[in-house]
């Protein structure tokens, strides 16, 4: 009998060893309910008549009284003042040969059925971690001239569909260099549609930013960001979760090292100069201060790291947990693998 309690105790101090080892975004997430209503306002504007057209424009100015007034109004420069007014400026707007090539090409695009059902499931994933979460009430695919890829609002989420082009399309070349720079146009990828959306809504919705953070403190925030996308698209590369093609993400896992040395070199860990931070945060033609043949956006990456160096030694603290974290104690466990 004895012997059969050492080998049941040692049975379960296993199986603990295992699952305080195992991966903390690996749960299943197949139960969480979520519902997701998808409008494609692009395509109902530009494949209905005249008169279905005013009947869509009214109906999205309620059902989207914030999106679609930025991204039509806003974004396009359609005339919202009388209906006559938008639809001639509608027209206009899609009559537009450059615009008419570029509609054929998203028109390729077909129905998104693949991009829905990842989106769906990325938020399963995400209420999974934040059962409280607020939820988007509706998804609108929409045109935007290139100027938000996935803009939020209270209740709804944008996808500007241009945006998610394959960058090597000839209606994408035809962009002119002076408005659109290389480094936007390699950008563009419908790969990142799914992840783009969620860091978004995470971003909005769950990790509010603070434009006065220090620098150190900015890596934390994004890694965190980062990291929550992960966890919704746990099954994805480190590279997309990252937005780097797999070039620009080798070159950032073999750089680190220098990546951070530069940092401390700098003293940039307690600054608050957005100067500084050109190209750490954001889209720049590379990382401001590094080698032009750098990723931007590096800043985001080191924070990344911090954070999965943190979640390696605290496997078990629930993602809730983990965004309340401060950023010192997040760094203080960072360690670059050799």
């Amino acid at each position: 009998m004895h012997c059969i309690q050492k080998v049941f105790y040692s049975i379960i101090l296993i199986f603990s060893i295992y699952a305080c080892s195992s991966n903390p975004l690996d749960v299943n997430a197949s139960n969480v309910k979520v519902d997701l209503e998808y409008i494609n306002i692009d395509s109902s504007l530009r494949n209905s008549n005249n008169q279905n057209k005013i009947k869509f424009h009214n109906k999205f100015k309620i059902d989207f009284p914030y999106l679609y007034r930025r991204a039509y109004g806003q974004f396009i420069g359609i005339d919202f003042n009388s209906d006559e007014q938008f639809l001639s400026s509608i027209n206009q707007y899609y009559s537009d040969p450059y615009i008419s090539r570029l509609q054929k090409r998203i028109a390729q695009l077909g129905n998104l059925k693949n991009e829905k059902e990842k989106i769906h499931q990325s938020f399963q994933y995400l209420k999974y971690h934040f059962p409280k979460m607020q939820l988007p009430k509706k998804i609108a695919f929409i045109s935007s001239t290139f100027a938000h890829r996935t803009p939020v609002t209270k209740d709804n989420i944008g996808i500007s569909l241009e945006c998610y082009l394959d960058n090597k399309s000839k209606v994408i070349k035809e962009l002119p260099v002076k408005d659109f720079p290389q480094y936007y146009i390699e950008e563009l990828n419908q790969k990142y549609m799914v992840r783009d959306v969620i860091q978004e809504w995470v971003s909005k919705k769950i990790l509010l930013h603070n434009d006065h953070l220090q620098f150190a403190e900015k890596m934390i925030y994004w890694g965190k960001v980062l990291y929550l996308i992960n966890a919704s698209i746990p099954d994805a590369d480190l590279s997309l979760i990252c937005r780097y093609s797999p070039n620009d993400f080798k070159w950032a896992e073999d750089k680190e090292s220098d990546i951070w040395k530069h940092i401390i070199d700098q003293k940039m860990l307690y600054k608050r100069n957005d100067l500084t931070d050109k190209g750490w945060f954001s889209e720049a033609p590379f990382t401001s201060g590094l080698p032009n043949e750098s990723p931007q956006r590096l800043g985001q990456y080191i924070g990344y790291k911090m954070v999965l160096s943190y979640m390696a030694v605290n496997p078990n603290i629930a993602l809730k947990e983990l965004i309340k974290v401060s950023y010192t104690d997040i760094m203080q466990e960072y360690k670059i693998e050799k």
